[in-house]
């Protein structure tokens, strides 16, 4: 899915020291996969957490990270993960790290769940 490889990439791109770690489980009751992208990097500030989503949005000190693109792979993440009509969301403290979730309904396709496909 490219909205999980865009999230596994900026939260590389953003850690230069210590860890990133990629988890799935189902949801609590429902059928809903739940995937998250932690990483210990340097966090991202309150007040621009609102908007991370974005098109075009670069946060901070980070725009000066010589691998930086233009601030669209959060946004793509949005439109795909809303397609599937699921949701992302992030949570994040200065110097700590931060955490994306994103929540997928699925369906039940002959013994095996199937994410939800775009129509």
């Amino acid at each position: 899915m490219q909205g999980l490889s865009n999230l596994v990439d900026n939260a590389i791109k953003f850690t230069d020291e210590g860890t990133v770690a990629v988890t799935a489980r189902r949801g609590d009751g429902d059928l809903t996969v739940v995937i998250e992208v932690a990483d210990t990097g340097r966090g991202i500030v309150a007040e621009e957490l609102a908007n991370i989503f974005e098109p075009f949005r670069q946060v901070g000190e980070q725009h000066f990270h010589p691998s930086t693109g233009v601030g669209l792979g959060l946004s793509i993440v949005k439109q795909l993960v809303e397609a599937l009509g699921g949701s992302v969301s992030v949570t994040s403290v200065v110097g700590v790290g931060s955490r994306f979730r994103v929540e997928v309904p699925c369906v039940l396709a002959e013994s095996s769940v199937v994410v939800a496909r775009a129509s």
